[in-house]
């Protein structure tokens, strides 16, 4: 009998061996966890909270660290801190070791030992969490960058730690994409990889920076056992001096209507702080027409630029512009071609007066839409014969917002107003502009102006000299010139006076000569003077004078 008892002990012992249920626990086990995982903000440290339904103070704590269906750690130094027997807090004595636990997700079993049971295999409600807080430096090389050498070497370090736990030294992280990025750009964000990290953090790769403007940094992603995390990145640009070189426009000279065009050429250039000036290739060029017709254009891979225009429809005033931004200065070059519009005469008067003086005005406009007329001086030409030939008798001036009358108008018109001293008695005269490059040769009509010439002569003051209230006698003979000299009658005459020291002439007298233009009056003398006779003219005739006698009074 006792062989059977103990044959069925052993084979009692074997099955409960082999289903893992220790043989002092009872029927149904009553420790169960509230609670399991970090304490606090440390994942290193775990804190257990477990409820004993026997009322019994557990007496041993074993937890188990498991990532995925792996135990990676198993801490056996838990005890007691406080609490009921319904509801005790353990806490590990000391940290698990950081190298044994990088971050992650892990989840705990327990096993738990009171007097009267030990319950294996516990699971904690649920898992818990953690992940790296990255620290990202980055430097840039050259960090001062400037136009065609934007590559620069960006190199630095990624570590990470556990905020909270009881590891402060920041750990290296290997393995990690880093990037640099362009935040605040015109163009919107950008981005590139830099490079990965090594085993000890570090990280270094070259990279063609985009553009001047803006704010570039260095970070990394998040991942499930990483925080994202950047730098600044600290970068200047120098801004290189532009040139425009060569710049030129042919042909220059134009006749409106023609047709042609223009060609405008250039080449562009920047200066390299190590090469000096270099072709500034491919750049965007500003090209202005006329003011108003604005052009981009782009210029080859050595710099060069062409563009043709058409002087008619884009105007005479070109500019070139290029460069500018944060990596180029700017450079500005203008000039124009001359396109020759027609001038118009709209309206020209000529009228001569006894004083052998011409006073002319008149009204130019150009019959091209978008140009301005002529300004500054017109020429005034005379001509013994309708057809010339002609000769330049001088120029008179553009009167600024001159109206002389309503034929001139008023839109896009030139006023032109003047006198001046005529050359011949008779003659043509017309305004006349001579061709330049902005404008074509012009002439107004003909104007026939003349007088006839006129003369005093045998002019005779007497006596010289006489005493205070004495009579003295002026006379002579008013002649005018028509096929030979003939006497002109019953004219005007002017006797005038310019006193002794006194550089005025004053009218004394007027006298008429007779049927053969001879005058003669007497009169008391005022005092000593110089005295002459003049004749002031008409429509018909110049005016003249005769010779100045001085008569003393004494």
């Amino acid at each position: 009998m006792s062989r059977f008892g103990v044959s069925i002990l052993a084979v009692a012992a074997t099955a409960f061996a082999t289903l893992g249920v220790a043989t002092s626990a009872s029927a149904a086990g009553q420790i169960s966890i509230a609670s399991a995982g970090p304490t606090g903000t440390n994942p290193y440290v775990l804190s257990v909270t477990a409820g004993d339904g026997n009322g019994l103070q557990l007496t041993g704590m074993t937890v188990h660290v498991f990532a995925g269906a792996t135990e990676v750690d198993t801490v056996t130094n838990m005890a007691w801190v406080s609490g009921p027997a319904t509801a005790q807090v353990w806490r590990a004595k000391a940290a698990i070791p950081q190298a044994d636990l990088p971050p992650g997700t892990y989840t705990l079993t327990v096993d738990a030992t009171d007097t009267g049971e030990t319950d294996a295999g516990l699971a904690a409600p649920a898992p818990f969490s953690f992940a790296w807080t990255t620290t990202v430096t980055g430097t840039a090389k050259p960090s001062l960058l400037t136009y065609n050498e934007t590559t620069t070497t960006i190199s630095g370090r990624v570590t990470g730690t556990v905020p909270g736990s009881s590891y402060t030294t920041p750990v290296a992280l290997g393995s990690v994409p880093v990037f640099v990025n362009w935040v605040n750009g015109d163009s919107g964000p950008w981005s590139a990889q830099i490079g990965t990290t090594g085993p000890l953090g570090y990280y270094s790769g070259k990279v063609p920076l985009p553009a001047g403007d803006g704010e570039y940094t260095v970070s990394v992603n998040s991942t499930p056992t990483m925080n994202s995390g950047g730098a600044t990145l600290t970068t200047t640009w120098a801004s290189d001096d532009v040139r425009l070189v060569g710049v030129n426009v042919s042909p220059k000279y134009f006749t409106y209507g023609q047709g042609k065009v223009a060609t405008l050429t250039g080449t562009v250039q920047y200066k390299d702080t190590v090469t000096g000036w270099q072709p500034l290739a491919n750049t965007q060029v500003v090209v202005i027409a006329g003011g108003l017709d604005v052009k981009y254009i782009n210029a080859d891979s050595k710099g060069h630029f062409t563009w043709t225009f058409t002087p008619d429809t884009n105007g005479t005033g070109w500019s070139v512009n290029v460069g500018g931004g944060d990596l180029l200065g700017s450079a500005q070059a203008e000039g124009g071609v001359f396109d020759a519009v027609p001038v118009h005469f709209k309206y020209f008067s000529a009228s001569l007066n006894p004083f052998a003086q011409l006073t002319v005005h008149a009204c130019v406009s150009v019959t091209a839409p978008g140009f301005f007329s002529p300004q500054g001086k017109m020429v005034v030409q005379y001509a013994a014969h309708p057809g010339g030939p002609w000769l330049d008798l001088g120029r008179v001036p553009f009167i600024l917002g001159g109206t002389p009358t309503s034929s001139c108008g008023s839109e896009n018109t030139s006023y032109f107003a003047g006198t001046l001293n005529v050359r011949l008695p008779n003659a043509y005269y017309r305004g006349y502009f001579p061709a330049t490059p902005n404008y074509q040769v012009a002439a107004s009509r003909a104007l026939h102006e003349w007088k006839t010439l006129t003369r005093i002569i045998s002019l005779r003051v007497s006596p010289g000299s006489v005493g205070s209230g004495g009579h003295i006698t002026v006379s002579g003979r008013l002649q005018q010139l028509t096929t030979g000299w003939h006497d002109l009658r019953r004219q005007q005459i002017l006797i005038v006076v310019r006193p002794a020291g006194s550089s005025t002439w004053f009218l004394f007298k007027k006298v008429t000569a007779n049927s053969a233009g001879f005058f003669s009056t007497t009169f008391a003398d005022p005092g000593t003077a110089y005295w002459s006779a003049a004749y002031e003219g008409s429509r018909s005739y110049f005016a003249s004078a005769g010779s100045v006698q001085l008569v003393r009074v004494s």
